[in-house]
């Protein structure tokens, strides 16, 4: 930031001027890096839950524009609580760090994808894909998630159960009421996995 004033106001044109310059670069990092942690999970530092939300809520505005969303996956850690319990909260944060690591590299920079809260993640698709392409894009997910993850002084795989619902053009559905049926897929493929275990 700069600013600037002439020694002698009675002489304009002919005095000297004093200019003095502030660095507020430290002060704009900080402001910026509030900005950021309002609408970013510390820990992931994917988007967060308002995040989510907000660009949901867009997406379902009718002159939004751009590519449509078309899926949306909610996902939710299997056994998190267990591995709080047995090897520690740090190692449960090593897990959420890594299963965030899979989303973004498995999804492609036209999806969005968030830590809705806790063990939950939230994925939205922004492709017209058909549902076998979406179902390919779900096995390289739960395939890149089944790598071992170092956590502590061992490895584990991550397991995760995951919603699915399809968005259509026309669909009336709230952005609330889309992540409501997305969360109940998500708990009927979380049944599903125990019946068959």
């Amino acid at each position: 930031m700069s600013s600037c004033r002439l020694l002698n106001p009675d002489m304009p044109g002919q005095s000297d001027m004093l200019l003095s310059f502030v660095d507020i670069t430290a002060e704009r990092k900080a402001a910026d890096k509030v900005v950021y942690y309002a609408t970013h999970d510390a820990l992931t530092e994917l988007p967060n839950r308002i995040s989510v939300l907000r660009r949901l809520r867009k997406a379902l505005a009718p002159a939004r524009g751009g590519e449509p969303l078309r899926w949306v996956l909610f996902i939710d850690i299997d056994d998190l609580k267990a591995i709080n319990d047995t090897l520690g909260h740090t190692a449960g944060d090593a897990m959420l760090r890594a299963a965030a690591d899979c989303l973004r590299r498995t999804v492609t920079a036209d999806d969005v994808v968030g830590r809705f809260g806790g063990d939950e993640f939230v994925v939205q698709v922004y492709r017209d894909i058909t549902r076998d392409e979406l179902d390919g894009m779900i096995e390289r997910l739960r395939a890149a998630l089944a790598a071992p993850v170092e956590v502590g002084a061992t490895s584990a795989s991550i397991h995760a159960s995951i919603g699915v619902v399809e968005v259509h053009p026309d669909d009336e559905r709230t952005a609330d009421e889309i992540l409501r049926d997305a969360d109940f897929a998500m708990y009927d493929a979380k049944r599903a996995r125990r019946r068959s275990d």
